[in-house]
């Protein structure tokens, strides 16, 4: 985890995990998505300007700017590339979990390596090694998921993790069944 101390004299903490980011002010944080990639760069999705207007946290409403170029600043152990679109600001207390229960973010594995901070600036290991940890980790999540898993096509990212490692997993999962929604020529996976 980050730690900085803004102009404003307020502490500032940023945490990085595999899928998310997450900005936290006081008791109060906003949390931004990551696609994690597969030979490319990272996408951290960002809500454009009139979403942050509408933000629910004040602090944050005002200082997307400053926001931004903090978070940019940093030496992240991470290929990252900013894509802003059409995607909630989501804030919430610190209290709150970034990730939704069930998904990989939830395991113990996970929050194991998460309290490593791979992709903080010190740098514990290589970008490249801290990448393919974690990939491996989606890897053996998908390897262990049984019972139905919802699948929207048109969400899928050509070159993401999800689509390079989880997806195929997923299809060679006896003890999965995939409720496949949309279509897409199989190739892709």
């Amino acid at each position: 985890m980050v730690e900085i101390i803004n102009e404003e004299n307020n502490e500032i903490r940023i945490k990085m995990g595999w899928r998310f980011l997450c900005y936290i002010q006081g008791n109060e944080k906003i949390v931004f998505n990551i696609e994690p990639m597969v030979e490319e760069s990272d996408i951290l999705y960002i809500p454009r300007n009139e979403i942050w207007r509408k933000s629910s946290l004040k602090w944050a409403g005002e200082n997307k700017s400053e926001i931004l170029r903090v978070i940019k600043a940093i030496d992240w152990n991470r290929d990252i590339r900013f894509d802003e679109c059409d995607i909630e600001l989501k804030c919430m207390l610190t209290d709150q979990d970034e990730f939704k229960e069930g998904t990989m973010e939830s395991t113990e594995a996970a929050k194991k390596f998460e309290r490593l901070y791979l992709f903080d600036p010190d740098k514990k290991v290589e970008k490249e090694q801290a990448h393919e940890l974690w990939c491996t980790l989606e890897k053996r999540f998908a390897e262990e998921v049984k019972g139905r898993v919802t699948i929207y096509l048109k969400s899928i990212i050509e070159n993401s993790a999800f689509n390079k490692i989880t997806m195929p997993t997923l299809l060679e999962n006896e003890k999965v069944i995939l409720n496949i929604i949309g279509s897409r020529d199989a190739s892709h996976f």
